[in-house]
């Protein structure tokens, strides 16, 4: 299995600031799975609509969408 590696905090928060989505993953020996994540105050349509059709999600799957005010 190939290694994945984690970008640290400090270059996700740069990324975030830039509009870029990115993945948060919870811990490998709790559920192991991520979710795609993009401040609200840089969504748009297309990163929701990335989004919305590159994601498979299991049958307990949610969208969660936090806007600002």
């Amino acid at each position: 299995m190939k290694k994945i590696s984690l970008s640290p905090i400090k270059i996700i928060i740069q990324e975030a600031k830039r509009g870029k989505i990115f993945i948060l993953v919870d811990n490998k020996n709790r559920e192991n799975e991520g979710d795609l994540v993009i401040p609200a105050s840089k969504a748009n349509s297309k990163s929701i609509n990335f989004m919305d059709k590159r994601v498979l999600l299991r049958h307990s799957g949610s969208y969660v969408f936090c806007m600002e005010n």
